[in-house]
């Protein structure tokens, strides 16, 4: 080691190459790292969407989603399964075990798997949709649209603008909220068919086989053509035109004798609002390798466009801007290495002489180049993470600087050169800074083996520290000390006297030496009554760590600069999406009342409620509705978050009819779930039920906890048609006949589907609508049997009605209920609240066998982490202690300093 700090010290150039080469390329990196809010983390998540169209939640449990999860327990590799059977719907969220060493292979295995089900309904048109979500196809921005005169002219701008933001090419997929296809609806009068005696499927098919453009070859001849059979429809009304049949005497009947038409969008089950007018919300998703601030801008650049040629009537808000976000934050990041770059220029000149100052600190610079460096080539982006690793090691960064540099100016004056002081002073060091380093690595690495989502999503942090302390050391050894003999200078006696600095400079020196010899005496005391000392230094810890059992709480992300809130309010299960909106604009004055100081704006969606497009625990259906508050990054308003919402607390839990009324705000980090997330699994949904509400009623009566409940919720009523078995066989009807006819009278079967330029258009054949207003209107539905004649349903079924379920529920292949509820942090944490509830039904097993209590969310991902967290700890300690036994040769000694490191603890548990 010697011999190499000696080659660079005798060969300055090459060290002073190294030095602009880091500059350069340092500084050019900075062109080319990807920005982010936060760093890139594949969760590994995969969804399985299954359509079965007019199913009920318990035919879709029974017919979909367990036939794809008994082909997907062949899959190992998983973290967590979850399905949701709901109307016409069957959802399989899967988590991978985050640090399987093959994901890929599992998310393979797992399309494999699906394609094997082959025993699914034939009512099902298309197969299940296998959807990778990854967490790098982040949202960077929400747009929405409001205030047209009509729902046309918003589809049609919208559309276009979400096509223009699709040839941007940091944009992976823009998300639509709101938006309906496009459909021509066929309006069937059932008195006028039944009359001429034609079935509804009867004009399915004319329609289906009319509706169709087919290549019919080509011409045999030196100068070739292509030929074409083509019957696709161009306008609505062509759908007149159509005969649905014809007789040998010339009798035609057209559709437009049977029906009506309509050019509309299909039916509304989701909406969106902004100020009591409808909306459409964009939402713009960047690509993984995209830089957001880039793509934001871009993206804002086309906005201004667009708003410049919108109608005078329309408005356009931007809800969301990930990219201001990221800057405000890196500037935040950049603003405080700055700051600690001045401190530590500023503390170097107390202990140092200026010029020394000035060449110690420039290991600062060099060494966090050198770092930027390598940041592209490992992909890490330049985010708020990464960003706080560097942060954490500017401090540590001139430690082996100061140190050699004090050692080289010694021997300096004690008469060596300015070569021989650096490479004695250097050398002299490298085993106790080589030591140090390996310490401080050791410390880091336990946070580099944390295993669960938090473990990947602090990751870089280590990493910055290891890479930046690595060229700090490489720094400190190789170019600080050519930097000290080339420019390091040793005043003189006169020197030293004459100027106002070098006066300054001894003041300094007189009041620090002054404070040595006060520290000195109080260590000799210390030492002088060492068993009173000893005590005292066990009692404060003991002290500390009662102090930090009983009164500090652990939270995964804190609740800190809040930025976002969901209201979510439940309505009874028969309301409709427009019932639903209606009663959602009782909040639209409360929320006027906050002043746009403190809040960006609102929406109100209808349908949905969740926290993000991958929430695991989201919830649809026409009685739900939430708004979505945006705030004004917490730093810029004069109230937080939390105060703001108390303030209107009361009156926006009055929602007219509403079943319940839950606040919740978004903490920034990853998607770690609801604060109290616990499953109960077993075999029966209302043995399961009754379990939820007792643990609920449990969870309620601790304080702090708050939106308290559970996924298990009733769903509309079910009208039942059932057939009799006699009756049918003799009219030579099925119960799949009987099914279809009556789909096709209420919810409409799809003829066909075609494109209009970019835009796909569904036929869709139905009954008018006063045909399909109320329960009665079943009974004068007539089935068509296989000889094409017609038969009254009500001659061959009875009609009762039932409770129905909105959706059923299993986690990891068990039939399961979730309960879920947040945490009010000054009050309690989910890490209290949950090891009460598991203490209190730890037995739950024994007692009800076959049913079991699971942690699921924030608490399932702390363990984990912890866990590993614990693990790797404790070979770090044994690291450090090994590190120390071969410095020193010496096995008490290490044990010693070891020793010194739970007292940091105190500090840290003080502050806190």
């Amino acid at each position: 080691m010697s011999s190499a700090i000696s080659f660079f010290i005798k060969r300055p150039l090459i060290a002073n190459l190294i030095i602009v080469f880091l500059l350069l390329a340092g500084s050019l990196s900075l062109l080319f790292i990807k920005r982010e809010a936060f760093p890139n983390v594949n969760l590994y998540q995969v969804q399985i969407k299954t359509i079965y169209p007019g199913a009920s939640p318990a035919d879709v449990e029974q017919k979909v989603t367990i036939p794809i999860e008994e082909k997907l327990r062949e899959v190992t590799g998983f973290g967590a399964v979850r399905s949701t059977s709901r109307n016409s719907e069957s959802e399989i969220g899967i988590k991978v075990d985050i640090d399987n060493k093959t994901p890929d292979k599992v998310i393979d295995d797992i399309r494999r798997a699906v394609d094997k089900v082959t025993d699914l309904p034939k009512e099902i048109r298309e197969k299940p949709i296998v959807i990778e979500q990854k967490s790098s196809d982040f949202p960077i921005m929400d747009i929405a649209f409001y205030g047209a005169k009509d729902e046309i002219e918003l589809q049609t701008k919208v559309k276009f603008f979400q096509d223009e933001l699709r040839k941007v090419s940091g944009v992976a997929r823009v998300d639509a909220f709101g938006k309906r296809k496009k459909e021509w609806q066929v309006l069937v009068n059932p008195e006028i068919k039944k009359r001429l005696s034609i079935g509804l499927q009867d004009v399915v098919q004319s329609i289906s086989e009319r509706n169709v453009s087919i290549p019919g070859g080509s011409i045999f001849s030196k100068f070739t053509k292509d030929i074409r059979i083509s019957g696709e429809f161009t306008e609505i009304s062509d759908l007149n035109k159509l005969p649905i049949r014809a007789n040998d005497i010339g009798n035609t009947v057209y559709l437009s004798q049977i029906s009506r038409l309509k050019d509309t969008y299909e039916k509304e089950r989701v909406i969106a609002s902004m100020n009591s007018e409808d909306a459409i919300v964009l939402t713009v998703v960047k690509k993984e390798s995209a830089d957001i601030i880039r793509t934001v801008k871009i993206v804002d650049e086309k906005l201004e466009i667009f708003k410049n040629n919108l109608p005078p009537n329309m408005k356009i808000l931007k809800l969301n801007d990930e990219g201001i976000k990221t800057v405000n934050r890196l500037n935040v990041v950049i603003s405080n290495s700055m700051q600690g770059l001045g401190l530590i220029l500023v503390v170097l000149f107390i202990f140092f002489s200026l010029r020394d100052s000035i060449l110690t600190s420039l290991s600062l610079p060099l060494s966090l180049l050198g770092a930027l460096m390598f940041l592209p080539i490992l992909d890490v982006s330049f985010n708020l993470v990464s960003m706080l690793g560097i942060i954490i090691s500017l401090g540590m960064l001139v430690d082996n600087s100061i140190v050699i540099s004090e050692n080289i100016y010694s021997f300096r004056m004690k008469g060596y050169s300015a070569v021989d002081a650096a490479i004695k002073g250097t050398t002299e060091l490298v085993v106790p800074i080589i030591g140090s380093y390996l310490t401080t690595v050791a410390a880091f690495i336990p946070m580099l083996s944390m295993s669960g989502i938090m473990g990947k999503f602090i990751y870089q942090i280590p990493l910055m520290v290891i890479i930046t302390l690595s060229f700090s050391l490489l720094e400190s050894f190789f170019l600080l000390p050519v930097r000290i003999a080339m420019f390091g200078k040793v005043k003189t006696e006169e020197e030293k006297n004459n100027s106002k600095i070098a006066r300054l400079r001894n003041k300094l020196d007189i009041f620090f030496e002054n404070r040595i010899r006060g520290f000195e005496n109080f260590i000799r005391k210390v030492v002088k009554y060492k068993y009173i000392s000893l005590a005292s230094i066990v009692f404060i810890f003991a002290g500390t760590m009662i102090i930090q059992a009983f009164v500090l709480r652990f939270n995964l992300f804190p609740k800190e600069g809040i930025e976002q809130v969901l209201i979510k309010a439940e309505f009874p299960s028969n309301f409709t999406s427009r019932e639903t909106l209606t009663r959602m604009r009782y909040l639209n004055p409360i929320l006027e009342k906050i002043s746009k100081k403190d809040m960006i704006g609102y929406v109100t969606k209808i349908g949905v409620q969740q926290t993000d497009p991958t929430d695991p625990l989201a919830r649809y259906g026409e009685n739900l509705g939430m708004v979505h508050l945006y705030f004004i990054p917490e730093d810029k308003r004069k109230r937080t978050t939390e105060q703001i919402i108390k303030e209107f607390e009361f009156e926006i839990k009055n929602i007219p009819d509403a079943k319940n009324v839950f606040i919740e705000e978004l903490i920034n980090g990853p998607p770690v779930g609801a604060a109290v997330t616990l499953a109960v699994e077993g075999g029966d949904y209302k043995k399961l039920k009754e379990i939820s509400l007792e643990i609920q009623k449990s969870l309620s009566s601790i304080k702090g906890v708050k939106n308290i409940t559970d996924d298990y919720n009733i769903g509309r009523e079910e009208i039942i048609v059932n057939l009799s078995p006699e009756k049918a066989t003799t009219a030579g009807v099925t119960v799949a006949n009987t099914a279809q006819f009556v789909r096709g009278a209420f919810e409409g079967i799809e003829a066909s589907r075609f494109r209009i330029g970019k835009d796909e258009i569904y036929i869709r054949v139905l009954n008018d609508d006063k045909f399909r207003s109320n329960q009665n209107d079943i009974n004068k539905i007539d089935i068509q049997n296989r000889y094409g004649l017609l038969t009254p349903i009500s001659s061959i079924a009875n009609i009762k009605t039932e409770q129905g379920i909105e959706a059923y529920l299993h986690f990891d292949f068990e039939k399961a209920v979730t309960i879920t509820a947040n945490v009010d942090e000054k009050i309690t944490s989910s890490g209290i609240v949950n090891d009460q509830i598991l203490k209190e039904y730890k037995d739950l097993e024994k007692k009800l066998p076959g049913y079991r209590l699971k942690f699921r969310g924030e608490q399932e991902d702390s363990e984990k982490s912890m866990a590993s967290l614990g693990v790797a700890g404790i070979v770090a300690i044994f690291g450090i202690f090994a590190i120390l036994a071969l410095i020193f040769n010496n096995l008490i000694k290490p044990l010693i300093i070891i020793a010194s490191i739970p007292l940091g603890l105190i500090g840290v548990v003080l502050v806190l």
